[in-house]
Formats: C-alpha cells, structure tokens, sequence
C-alpha cells in the first residue's frame, strides 16, 4: 500500500543538483528539507546525511527514519515534490516516537504551505 519504491529516490547526482539549485528551504528543528516542485506523477526522496553526524551505523539509522516517514506519509503532499532531506543532528533519532512524529508533521505543514 505506501511502498517506497525504486522510481520515488534519487539515484544519480543530477537529481540531487536539480533539487539543491531550484528548491525551497524549510526546517523543523534538527530537520532540514529542501523541496522542489518536479511536475513528476510521483514524489521522489533523496536524503543527505554528512559524516558530521555519526558514524555509519547512527547515519544509516537516520536515513531509515526518513524514508519510513517519506514512505507513510507521501500521500499527504499537495503536489507531487522532489525531497532531499538534510538531518542536522542525531537528536532525531534520540527522539521519542511522538517528538520525531512532531517534528515530521511540522515539516509537512512547511512543504504543504510552499505547495499552496
């Protein structure tokens, strides 16, 4: 039902460009998004997390926190977007449950203002 498939990522560094260059900004705290209206019949993730953070088993788990939540909540764009996602902490993964869900839902509330 609310797979995320292959077709929903970015898979070479153009698609990450085409986002970082055009997109808008928006920010949830430790979260940081910069979405991109594609025109696309789908919405598309790409999540960027630098060696800052952790080390590789604390960056990978943020990277999974961010496609679930992509993954359960793509329905709820206005429009399809292209989405990078930029974790500026590991304080997204110490959250709790319903703190990480918050922060995500204020994220939405962002990208949805931005979509009009």
């Amino acid at each position: 039902m609310f797979a995320f498939e292959p077709h929903q990522r970015f898979h070479a560094k153009h698609d990450f460009q085409a986002v970082f260059d055009g997109g808008k900004r928006v920010s949830a705290g430790v979260l940081r998004g910069i979405v991109y209206e594609c025109g696309k019949s789908h919405s598309r993730l790409g999540v960027v997390v630098g060696r800052k953070l952790g080390k590789a088993h604390t960056r990978n788990t943020c990277k999974r926190v961010c496609r679930e939540w992509f993954r359960l909540e793509q329905h709820r764009f206005k429009r399809p977007i292209d989405l990078v996602l930029l974790p500026a902490s590991d304080q997204l993964i110490k959250y709790a449950y319903d703190e990480r869900k918050q922060r995500f839902d204020n994220l939405l509330k962002q990208i949805n203002y931005i979509l009009g």
